[in-house]
């Protein structure tokens, strides 16, 4: 069942074939999306910041690539690579900590 509760965050876990179909999703997404989104992907982070330049100019939402760390804003979406399972580890930490303070 959906939920009529209010929505906090957004995370979409893709693999390294996952550009098609955020090609599709982002353009779609609402431009004022009431919280912030991460992507998490399996991706060489050589390619991540074109991506998120190329999607950033598909939508009116603001697309970055994330380091980790950041404040996480609504509508933003965070594009955020790894390449090895380490990568996984940094970004839950990264969202513990950016998150919590944000539904506070």
């Amino acid at each position: 069942p959906i939920s009529k509760g209010k929505i906090d965050l957004i995370v979409l876990g893709i693999s390294t074939g996952g550009p098609k179909a955020l090609d599709i999703l982002i353009p779609k997404l609402i431009g004022n999306l009431p919280c912030p989104m991460i992507i998490v992907q399996h991706m060489p982070p050589m390619f991540t910041q074109s991506l998120a330049e190329k999607l950033n100019e598909s939508t009116a939402l603001t697309v970055i690539e994330a380091q980790g760390g950041e404040k996480l804003q609504s509508g933003y979406v965070y594009h955020y690579a790894f390449a090895m399972i380490a990568g996984l580890a940094v970004l839950l930490a990264w969202v513990l900590y950016a998150y919590l303070p944000f539904v506070r």
